[in-house]
């Protein structure tokens, strides 16, 4: 399982584009940044949509559309796809295409995007192993892995074209699968291949269920007023991808840290909701003057009663 390689290096990368609002005087903290969403994409391809939100998050000077505020953003654009080349190279050597990154789409893809997914009653358009196609390709000795994705992949936009609202169809099972508004059936029925207990991933679904209503509190109350949208952007960056072919736990844990995080001033909110509401009107007037960082922690402080 990627997630915990995944997970870490997806919060490094935030932790440093942060470090650079609050100290954006050198580019070393958004070039760190770009390195470790390449590591991140190299984990998982659909990582390399963390990019926009990240070049974003770094873009934090002013004026926006002046040289000295744009450095940032382009330096972490050009570590990222300067520290992608090697691999790409490597794939270019080995597969005799341009494979920037690894050639899981096609097989994530035609698993969602066939006949038997679309017409499952239990679990509409859920992703499973499409061994009859693959097992095919694999036959032919003159195609390699790369071959063999696109082959899928030209096989799933040739359904889709069959079937043109059947991706709507997908977001909106796999949106439902993410938040487990299905209840605990399929992830009970999945633990095994996961390889934990069922009973745990019962209980994961209605304790992510009480974090949430914690989350969707602090967001009413606007606890995280004082963070930068690109911040909240990046949970949304790391699963959006996910809702076009499979919509699953384990897509959305890279999000739960932030949902963690929401629930935790949620908390606090709870604690002291008149503080929390001041606070609310005022991070407006203090959002250009304090750097995110150290505001967030005078935030907490102010909302637990620490000031």
């Amino acid at each position: 399982m990627s997630e915990p390689l995944y997970i870490a290096l997806t919060l490094a990368a935030v932790l440093a584009a942060l470090a650079h609002r609050q100290s954006p005087r050198g580019l070393w903290y958004a070039v760190l940044s770009g390195v470790l969403v390449a590591l991140v994409a190299m984990t998982r391809d659909n990582g390399i949509f963390f990019v926009l939100p990240l070049m974003f998050l770094v873009w934090g000077e002013r004026p926006r559309r002046a040289w000295r505020s744009l450095r940032a953003p382009l330096a972490l654009l050009a570590a990222t796809l300067i520290a992608l080349a090697p691999w790409a190279t490597r794939n270019a050597i080995v597969f005799h295409q341009f494979v920037p990154l690894g050639t899981e789409t096609g097989y994530a893809l035609s698993g969602t995007y066939n006949d038997t997914a679309r017409n499952d009653h239990k679990y509409p358009a859920l992703w499973q192993p499409t061994l009859g196609p693959t097992l095919k390709l694999h036959a032919d000795r003159r195609l390699n892995e790369a071959d063999i994705s696109n082959r899928l992949v030209t096989q799933s936009i040739d359904f889709v074209r069959a079937h043109p609202g059947y991706p709507f169809e997908v977001v909106f099972w796999s949106f439902l699968r993410l938040l487990n508004l299905q209840g605990p059936g399929l992830e009970h029925a999945v633990a095994g291949v996961w390889g934990y207990p069922g009973w745990l991933a019962v209980a994961s679904v209605y304790a992510f269920w009480l974090v949430a209503v914690l989350a969707i509190l602090a967001v009413i109350m606007r606890a995280g007023g004082g963070a930068p949208w690109a911040f909240w952007v990046c949970p949304l960056a790391l699963i959006a991808p996910s809702l076009l072919f499979l919509g699953l736990t384990r897509y959305r844990v890279p999000a739960d840290p932030y949902v963690l995080l929401l629930a935790a001033l949620g908390v606090v909110a709870l604690r002291n909701p008149a503080t929390t509401a001041i606070r609310s009107l005022k991070s407006g007037a203090h959002r250009r003057s304090a750097t995110p960082v150290s505001s967030a922690i005078r935030t907490s402080a102010v909302a637990a009663g620490l000031e």
